[in-house]
């Protein structure tokens, strides 16, 4: 079962969107952190929903080692 979710959030006007995992369940990381991926300047929400997708859809779980 996957534990995470991979969700778009935006920054501001002109600012890249980022991907957050919001975790489901311990994976090694203390409750108030939150794994991030920082997209590149230019990013769009529509590519950024697509990254979220496709780790949503293909990756199983995520952990801290």
């Amino acid at each position: 079962m996957r534990n995470f979710t991979a969700t778009v959030k935006e920054r501001e006007v002109g600012q890249p969107c980022y991907v957050a995992l919001e975790l489901h369940g311990d994976v090694g990381l203390p409750r108030d952190k939150w794994v991030t991926l920082n997209l590149p300047e230019g990013t769009g929400l529509e590519e950024a929903k697509a990254v979220a997708r496709m780790l949503n859809d293909a990756v199983e779980s995520v952990r801290l080692d």
